[in-house]
């Protein structure tokens, strides 16, 4: 199967964030996300639905991305603050994401794919509570050639 046809969706074998092709756990919102599944199909409620599972790769990407460069949160410390959800308990979050990752908390990262792969994985994983968010070396590089 191509990396651009694998999803996860309704598969009860995976946790909830993956069953909806949305591992980083994004909100319902008004942005138009490419493979967002429209508000009228939706069976998930608090949580954007994807058609593939690249396509919730690709919205927590660039979601990242404009925190990074907008906001200048370079750090996991900084991206983590923007990134999690009201009432998250931040100091786990930074020590997961930073274990995982090999960053300090409070390191300055370089915007390259290969650290942004170990950061993005790991957040992908805090949020799936501990689970692996199968993101691939090869399925986060087809999701980074369409930042």
């Amino acid at each position: 199967m191509g990396i651009d046809l694998i999803t996860y969706f309704n598969d009860a074998r995976f946790p909830r964030l993956i069953r909806l092709n949305n591992p980083f756990g994004i909100t319902i919102s008004d942005q138009s996300w490419i493979g967002k599944i429209p508000i009228s199909e939706r069976k998930d409620r608090s949580f954007e639905e994807f058609q593939k599972y690249h396509h919730g790769i690709l919205a927590g990407l660039s979601i990242i991305q404009k925190y990074y460069f907008e906001d200048k949160a370079n750090t996991i410390e900084k991206l983590i603050n923007k990134f999690a959800r009201k009432g998250t308990e931040l100091a786990p979050y930074y020590e997961a994401v930073s274990k995982g990752s090999g960053f300090k908390p409070r390191q300055a990262i370089t915007w390259k794919r290969e650290s942004i792969y170990l950061i993005i994985n790991e957040i992908a994983r805090y949020e799936n509570k501990g689970r692996n968010p199968m993101i691939t070396p090869d399925l986060f590089a087809f999701v980074w050639l369409q930042i």
